[in-house]
């Protein structure tokens, strides 16, 4: 074969059908990737919120130590005392109570009050005339029991896979800070992007990001605040103090507000205050763990330049695809395919 014809065959352009073959391939390939990383997804995005937050600090850094490795190093420690260290004390300090809480409730004595509480719950309900008659303050109470340990045993459980979760993620932040400039040189010759569109993309990737921290905060504070009114509209004791733990708590998605109303529903059904143990759990579960839930996606959304319904499904359908990382991955998902769209559809339209 001459050698023109060779220098042909290598620089010839493919047809349409070959490239929807590539393309094919490609989306395969892709799909592939994203359910080999599914398992890291609580570490990459621990990672990826970590590297935005601490932007900062880090170019500072750089400036002065022109070891990457020591930046890096310098880095993780930093952000081991400031975030990991502190966040773990925290998470045992609950765990700590909740135990000391299910280990109250398995004591025969106090088992034996709660039955007796809710049996004069039974009969002052009753005599408002509604029907009851299923109602077994035995059973209701062997179940709260039973529910309370059961979550204790699924909260021990899942820590090791959390702990195992930042370690990689502190892993991968370490590579991050270390080799952040050829991860953004590789970033521009995958995507190709046009340095106005990567700036485009970097502005709504970081105010994703900073909505949906911004917002857990901000809805934290509002359900912490609510739970000040209740408690203290109640008269329990130290309604401060269990605010502020209400407001901590309420940064988690899974159980936020939960962890603080219920041990103190359980205080006053052993007080026998069962009259103001029926209003706090109404007010708890219609109110205090589910405002969240409604404020959450108004609140983001306005900040990420998302309306309420594209909010509301990008979150939850985040949770249930990603479990508790699905809070910010699912924003993120949704945000860069809408700009990778807007972006394509403006090349098409040229």
């Amino acid at each position: 074969m001459p050698q023109s014809l060779r220098r042909g065959a290598l620089t010839h352009q493919p047809g349409a059908p070959a490239s929807l073959i590539l393309f094919a391939f490609l989306l395969s390939g892709l799909l592939m990737c994203a359910l080999l990383l599914r398992p890291f997804v609580s570490a990459l995005t621990g990672t990826a919120l970590i590297a935005i937050a601490t932007r900062s600090p880090l170019a500072w850094l750089r400036r002065r130590i022109h070891s990457q490795t020591w930046v890096a190093t310098i880095g993780i420690l930093l952000v081991s005392i400031c975030i990991v260290v502190p966040a773990f004390l925290v998470a045992a300090a609950i765990g700590h109570r909740l135990i000391g809480a299910v280990a109250l409730l398995q004591n025969p004595e106090v088992t034996l009050r709660l039955r007796e509480g809710m049996a004069s719950l039974r009969v002052l309900l009753s005599s408002s005339g509604l029907p009851l008659s299923s109602f077994d303050p035995a059973s209701t109470v062997n179940s709260a029991v039973a529910f309370l340990a059961s979550t204790m045993v699924s909260l021990l459980s899942s820590s090791v896979s959390t702990l195992t979760q930042v370690i990689i993620m502190l892993f991968l932040l370490f590579f991050w800070y270390r080799d952040e400039s050829s991860f953004r040189t590789k970033a521009k010759e995958l995507f190709a992007l046009s340095p106005s569109d990567r700036r485009f993309i970097s502005r709504r990737f970081r105010a994703c990001v900073r909505a949906t921290v911004l917002g857990r905060m901000i809805v934290s504070v509002v359900q912490g605040i609510l739970a000040w009114g209740v408690f203290l509209a109640l008269g329990i004791p130290g309604a401060s103090l269990l605010a502020n733990a209400t407001t901590v708590c309420s940064l988690i998605p899974a159980f936020g507000a939960f962890i603080v109303w219920v041990p103190v529903v359980v205080y006053l059904l052993f007080i026998h205050a069962w009259v103001k143990a029926v209003i706090l759990l109404l007010i708890g579960s219609l109110v205090l763990s589910t405002v969240d839930n409604i404020l959450f996606p108004i609140v983001v959304g306005r900040r990420s330049h998302m309306n309420t319904p594209e909010m509301f499904l990008s979150v939850f359908g985040g949770i249930a695809l990603f479990g508790i990382s699905g809070l910010v991955v699912g924003p993120q998902i949704w945000v860069m395919t809408e700009a990778l769209a807007f972006i394509w559809f403006r090349r098409a339209s040229v």
